[in-house]
């Protein structure tokens, strides 16, 4: 049986997961995103996700979309 991670997560919060789906339209991202932030949470010494888990991880990861755009425009700081 696999090792489940359970967390709680207030309305407020998953309004702000949803805002977040809605801005880049990815569902996997965002689904993504609650281990990272539940992991935090964690490390914080809590069982609930806050709105800076949230914030906080989102600002470490890129949607596959926005990251192929930061990759076009810093393809000449890259070793070819």
């Amino acid at each position: 049986m696999k090792n489940r991670v359970h967390f709680w997560l207030k309305l407020d919060r998953a309004r702000l997961f949803g805002k977040i789906l809605l801005n880049i339209n990815l569902n996997r991202y965002v689904i993504q995103l609650l281990t990272p932030a539940s992991i935090l949470a964690r490390i914080n010494g809590r069982n609930m996700v806050e709105k800076q888990d949230i914030e906080e991880v989102h600002g470490l990861f890129f949607d596959a979309k926005t990251s192929a755009k930061h990759l076009q425009t810093t393809q000449d700081k890259f070793i070819k």
